[in-house]
């Protein structure tokens, strides 16, 4: 059985309880992968009491980020001849503020290939870039796509790390595409 469970980080070290019992820490996000957004995190103590171990557990939030990317296309399914439209927005995840920055997009055009071998088909996805471009953060975007077919726009804060995608089809007359998902 496959695990959703992923560790970004993993620390032990060894603490004193203050007169009150409590003891206040402070961790740096040293994270051992590139992680898609806000964590969250399942801290688990166990305090020694005499010889008698105490454990207690705590879901918080960790934001890998200090600026995140939000993106939201009009539509994700569209004629040809219309024109991708949507916002992305660069939000603190700390206080909610809109920070304004120049931010970079990328649409791939998708495009699956296979083969049918002993009874099984295998796919391969092929991705190419069609239009890449700057734009501000928090404002409209407007973009052309010249052709039928499945694509993803990717949006990246390149000061901050993060970003965002969102799928979408573009659609014409007779115009179907193939996916291991059809």
């Amino acid at each position: 059985a496959k695990s959703n469970i992923n560790a970004y980080i993993e620390r032990s070290e060894e603490i004193s309880l203050d007169a009150k019992g409590k003891f206040n820490m402070v961790m740096k996000n040293s994270l051992s992968q590139k992680v898609p957004s806000i964590l969250e995190a399942m801290l688990g103590v166990t305090i020694m009491d005499d010889a008698q171990p105490v454990s207690a557990y705590k879901k918080v939030k960790i934001y890998p980020y200090e600026a995140m990317v939000g993106l939201k296309v009009n539509k994700t399914s569209f004629e040809k001849g219309q024109k991708l439209e949507g916002k992305a927005i660069l939000v603190d995840p700390h206080t909610g503020k809109m920070i304004e920055r120049k931010l970079f997009a990328v649409v791939k055009h998708i495009e699956w290939h296979y083969t049918y071998s002993e009874g099984n088909y295998d796919w391969e996805k092929e991705t190419t870039v069609v239009d890449s471009f700057s734009l501000n953060s928090n404002e409209s975007f407007s973009r052309e796509i010249a052709q039928n077919g499945d694509y993803v726009i990717e949006v990246h804060d390149r000061l901050g790390g993060h970003s965002a995608s969102q799928h979408f089809d573009v659609f014409w007359w007779n115009y179907s595409s193939i996916s291991p998902k059809d």
